[in-house]
């Protein structure tokens, strides 16, 4: 299975998007979009500056495992 990160662009959340990156677990997936999201902040803005998401191949937004 591939999980990507993306950043949605379009009313479908998965198939709207550019791709960020893509990964073979969904741990390194998360992994990469807390490395964006820390660089974000390190340049002092916010880190809803933009939506990234993460999603498998069929392109189904993904929850981070073990979230509520």
């Amino acid at each position: 299975m591939v999980f990507r990160v993306v950043q949605p662009w379009g009313p479908d959340k998965g198939q709207h998007a550019t791709l960020q990156s893509e990964h073979t677990t969904i741990t390194e997936a998360f992994e990469a979009l807390d490395a964006i999201t820390a660089r974000i902040v390190r340049t002092g803005a916010p880190s809803n500056t933009i939506e990234l998401v993460v999603v498998d191949e069929n392109g189904r937004q993904l929850k981070r495992p073990d979230s509520h």
